[in-house]
């Protein structure tokens, strides 16, 4: 785990696959699940669980484009 992503995870108790999907979300401004997998170099399916646990913290929102 990175420097980055060791503190994230320490500051805000966020899992590794949080931590790297939040850190990799902030260099979008919209992306798709496989974008986010990608840059988070995490496995697809395990966006979903890691993205929907940051939703309910508040860390992320949802934004749906026509």
């Amino acid at each position: 785990m990175g420097k980055l992503q060791q503190t994230a995870s320490n500051i805000f108790n966020l899992t590794n696959y949080e931590a790297r999907l939040y850190i990799s979300l902030c260099a979008f401004e919209r992306a798709n699940i496989s974008q986010i997998a990608r840059a988070a170099n995490i496995p697809r399916t395990a966006v979903y669980p890691a993205l929907n646990s940051l939703l309910d913290k508040g860390f992320v929102s949802i934004v749906l484009v026509g």
